[in-house]
């Protein structure tokens, strides 16, 4: 990516991240600086995930209290309110977490010049929790974490405790297993993805699934809820909102979804499963072979054209074309048009073998099959 794109995005990414880093701070210290609206809205999403509505007179995240009053609470519950909310975490943000309790907490990078060590979800949720203060330095492009001493030591407890290892291990593996399943279909009720999750992986009842997914989409946006009860659907970030969920569901043909194994569901959600098609093996061939990319270049063209490709052919064909040619022109203007061309019939192919959401995970070229056997 060039440089002067990345510098644009650092900015765009980190510009609000604006406290003040004062080095080996209590929590005490950290909450009085801190926004009392933040504060607040840390408290709204324990509550969420808690579910418990005995907790709403007793927890101060309405407009009411007055921030002593909020800081106080934080100070006295902070481990149960921050151990809550680990309990959410996916895997990559615990391992983040690790990383920056071994650098004691602090850490800082010019990132004009070397990449971050930790990802741009893991910073925002750190600053979203208040759970250590965040700075972004426009103008030489340096940015700084700092975590509150106390907050340092309950953390490493807490991550060595079995007990809750192993309920976070569980909450993870569930998220996981849903992220999944929407990378095969989209779009599922709750009742099939229940199905497919105990035929599947593991056995869970449809109540307990609803209540672990409710909490996960207070601090994720990695899929959504629509609607209520039995007509609950579970949807990815493809669904903006639920008229067009619902829209969706209910254009979908009759008949079973295809199933997958545990394999190539995880291949799904890694971004790997189309790596077993001859066509996208050719693609790579000529890519190496016919336009000399480096290994590098290869797994950037995988990552950034194959999989945005075949994401956008989930919605649109001609737009998934249209987008393609047009990147190519811009990142790669010194290609020949038949090599374009070449590039843009390879991934058609691919995207007819590829598993589409209208089709309850059939791809293109599967369904036609199905359709002559019906003759």
């Amino acid at each position: 990516m060039d440089n002067n794109i990345r510098n644009q995005l650092m900015d765009i990414y980190f510009e609000n991240f604006q406290d003040k880093i004062v080095m080996d701070e209590d929590l005490k210290g950290y909450y009085q600086r801190v926004d009392e609206e933040d504060l607040k809205k840390v408290l709204g999403t324990y509550l969420l995930i808690q579910e418990d509505v005995t907790l709403l007179d007793k927890v101060p995240f309405s407009e009411n209290y007055e921030k002593e009053e909020v800081v106080d609470y934080f100070l006295k519950n902070y481990e149960e309110i921050y151990g809550t909310i680990f309990l959410m975490l996916d895997d990559s943000m615990v391992k983040q977490w690790r990383s920056l309790l071994k650098m004691e907490g602090h850490y800082k990078v010019y990132v004009r010049k070397d990449w971050l060590s930790f990802s741009i979800e893991f910073i925002r949720k750190l600053y979203m929790f208040k759970l250590g203060q965040v700075n972004y330095n426009k103008e030489d492009g340096m940015i700084e974490l700092c975590v509150p001493k106390d907050l340092l030591v309950f953390t490493k407890k807490l991550l060595q405790q079995k007990e809750f290892s192993k309920k976070r291990t569980y909450i993870n593996q569930i998220c996981c297993h849903v992220k999944g399943l929407l990378e095969a279909y989209g779009l599922l009720s709750l009742k099939k993805l229940t199905e497919v999750i105990n035929q599947i992986y593991l056995k869970i009842e449809e109540e307990e699934l609803e209540s672990i997914l409710r909490k996960i989409t207070v601090q994720s946006d990695d899929f959504s809820l629509f609607g209520e009860g039995e007509e609950m659907l579970v949807g990815n970030i493809c669904f903006e909102d639920e008229d067009e969920a619902y829209a969706f569901y209910e254009s979908l043909p009759e008949g079973e979804y295809k199933l997958f194994t545990k394999k190539e569901y995880r291949e799904l959600l890694e971004g790997e499963y189309h790596h077993k098609f001859v066509a996208y093996e050719e693609l790579m061939f000529y890519l190496e072979h016919h336009l000399n990319f480096s290994e590098e270049e290869l797994d950037d063209f995988d990552q950034w054209y194959v999989v945005d490709y075949l994401n956008s052919y989930q919605e649109d064909k001609e737009v998934a074309n249209h987008h393609l040619m047009k990147n190519l022109e811009k990142d790669y203007d010194g290609l020949k048009i038949e090599d374009k061309m070449v590039i843009k019939k390879k991934l058609a192919t691919l995207g007819k073998l590829y598993p589409v959401y209208y089709l309850k995970g059939y791809a293109e070229e599967e369904s036609k099959i199905k359709e002559s056997l019906c003759v």
